[in-house]
């Protein structure tokens, strides 16, 4: 199997072993972007609402705005491996800095798999968040 294509010019730079980790792990990653999405939805609602254009918004279609965004969640259970103190790493020495590694085949493969994740999981929040807008302006 051929490596994974390099677009971005990473392989072989130095980064820290605990981005390397964090990026291969991607724990928690579909919360993470789901809530990226909401935060953007939610800046995005509050410009509008607070132009000055807008001044005659009504307060029932705000709350349902606000409730078709809805809110940030975040799983209740553990934290990623990459946290774990007694976990095996590998740094590479070669590095100008200390607990660094090279980015390799793994990370760039990871950075491919969790930018998919991403406009999979951005593409889905925002179909969810426009479908529950358009029941909010149906009730005009």
């Amino acid at each position: 199997m051929f490596p994974p294509l390099d677009t971005t010019g990473l392989r072989e730079k130095c980064i820290s072993e605990k981005v390397h980790c964090e990026t291969i792990e991607n724990y928690n990653g579909y919360f993470n972007y789901k809530n990226k999405v909401i935060r953007k939805a939610k800046d995005k609602f509050h410009s509008l609402i607070n132009n000055e254009q807008n001044v005659s918004f009504p307060d029932w279609k705000k709350r349902c705005y606000e409730d078709a965004i809805g809110m940030e969640a975040y799983p209740i259970y553990g934290v990623s491996a990459c946290h774990n103190p007694n976990r095996e790493r590998k740094f590479d020495e070669s590095c100008e800095t200390v607990e660094s590694v090279r980015i390799d085949d793994d990370y760039l493969k990871a950075l491919q798999k969790n930018d998919s994740l991403e406009r999979y999981v951005n593409q889905e929040e925002l179909e969810e968040i426009n479908e529950k807008i358009t029941k909010c302006e149906s009730y005009d």
